[in-house]
């Protein structure tokens, strides 16, 4: 499985996010695969339109 995490920089509630859920990555560390998308990079960009991503912090589960 993989966690994709978008989110940017400049984001407080993506900070929280993160710090809030660094426990939950390490502890499943080799299980699940965390990816983090950075919208603020241009490359990402059709990644996010695609699965229709509208506001960050967030968390799209992949099988």
């Amino acid at each position: 499985p993989v966690v994709l995490e978008f989110y940017s920089d400049d984001c407080p509630r993506c900070r929280e996010a993160a710090r809030r859920l660094y426990d939950v990555e390490v502890a499943h560390a080799g299980d699940v695969d965390w990816v983090m998308v950075d919208t603020q990079n241009e490359a990402n960009r059709p990644l996010w339109e695609k699965l229709g991503v509208d506001e960050i912090p967030h968390f799209s589960f992949l099988d």
